[in-house]
C-alpha cells in the first residue's frame, strides 16, 4: 500500500471514528412529570403557577474511560426551564454522573432527576425545558429540548402601566368571576384585578401602589380608600403582573343604582400611573 493511500485511509478511519463517537451520546426516556417518579405528562397537561415541574431522564451511548483496574463515566449536565421569551424560570440544575462501571454494565444507562419551581406570578402559555449533557470523556455534547405548557393568567403583553382583567367576586374564597356585578345594599363587592407593564428594580423588585374612590349615582363620592402598597421583594423571575384585591363594604342605607370605581395604579419605580373605571349596581 502506498503512503498516500495509508494516509488517506488513516483519515478516513478518523473520520468514521469521530462520527461514530458523536452520534452515540444520547438522552433518552426523557419526559416531564407532575409528581416524582410519576409518568410523563401529556402534551396537553398543562403546570399552575407555584407548581414543581420534575424531569428525568436516562443517557445511553457514553464513553469509557479505561485505566488499568478501572472503567469510569464522567457526565455533565444542565437543565434550564424558559418562558417563551427566552427568560429562566428557575435557576438553572447542574450535575454531574461520574461512576465506575463493572463489566457487566456495559449497557447500563445513567438515571438522574431534577426539580423546577415555577414562580407564582406568570402567564399561561408555552415554556421550554432545556437539557445539555456533556460527555467528558469524550467531549461532545448533545441537547433536548422539551416542551411545557403553563397555566395561569392569559394577559396581553403590557409595555406600559395599565389594568387587564378586572373581575368582581361574590365572596373573597370565589374562584370564578360573576357575569353581572350586582349587589345588595349591605353587601361586601369583591374584586381582584392584574396590574401590568410596571418596571422592575433590582434584582426584579417592583413597588406599586393603588388607591380609590367609589361615585355614586349621584355623582357624590360615596366611599374613599387610600393607596395601599402592592409590591414583591426580590425575585428570581421577573414577576409579569401583580395581582391586586379589593374589598368595598356597602352601606344597607346606600340608594340603588349604579356606582363607579375609579382605581388610580402608580408605579412607583417606572414613575408612571393608570386610571381606570369599574361599574357595578346596587339593586
Amino acid at each position: 500500500m502506498t503512503t498516500s493511500l495509508c494516509i488517506a485511509v488513516m483519515h478516513l478511519l478518523i473520520i468514521f471514528s469521530c462520527f461514530a463517537s458523536e452520534s452515540s451520546l444520547r438522552i433518552v426516556d426523557a419526559g416531564v412529570q407532575a409528581v416524582e417518579d410519576g409518568p410523563f405528562v401529556t402534551g396537553d397537561y398543562a403546570f399552575l403557577p407555584g407548581e414543581p415541574v420534575y424531569f428525568s431522564f436516562q443517557v445511553a451511548g457514553y464513553q469509557i474511560e479505561k485505566s488499568p483496574g478501572t472503567r469510569k463515566i464522567k457526565l455533565d449536565f444542565s437543565i434550564q426551564l424558559a418562558d417563551a421569551a427566552g427568560t429562566l424560570l428557575a435557576p438553572q440544575v447542574n450535575g454531574r454522573v461520574e461512576e465506575e462501571l463493572n463489566d457487566e454494565d456495559k449497557d447500563w444507562h445513567p438515571v438522574r432527576r431534577a426539580v423546577l419551581q415555577l414562580p407564582a406570578y406568570i402567564i399561561a402559555g408555552e415554556a421550554r425545558l432545556t437539557i445539555s449533557l456533556t460527555d467528558l470523556v469524550a467531549h461532545f455534547t448533545v441537547s433536548r429540548t422539551l416542551p411545557v405548557r403553563v397555566g395561569g393568567e392569559k394577559l396581553l403583553p403590557s409595555l406600559a402601566l395599565e389594568i387587564q382583567a378586572f373581575r368582581f367576586y361574590r365572596s373573597e374564597d370565589d374562584r370564578e368571576p360573576i357575569q353581572m356585578a350586582a349587589y345588595r345594599p349591605g353587601d361586601t363587592v369583591w374584586t381582584r384585578f392584574d396590574v401590568t407593564g410596571f418596571k422592575d428594580g433590582p434584582k426584579n423588585s417592583n413597588s406599586v401602589q393603588y388607591g380609590l374612590q367609589v361615585i355614586a349615582p349621584d355623582g357624590h363620592t360615596a366611599l374613599v380608600q387610600e393607596l395601599a402598597a402592592e409590591g414583591s421583594p426580590d425575585s428570581f423571575y421577573p414577576p409579569p403582573f401583580i395581582q391586586g384585591k379589593l374589598s368595598l363594604p356597602t352601606r344597607a342605607d346606600m340608594g340603588a343604582g349604579r356606582y363607579t370605581i375609579v382605581l388610580t395604579v402608580r408605579d412607583l419605580i417606572g414613575k408612571q400611573s393608570f386610571t381606570g373605571q369599574y361599574g357595578f349596581t346596587l339593586e
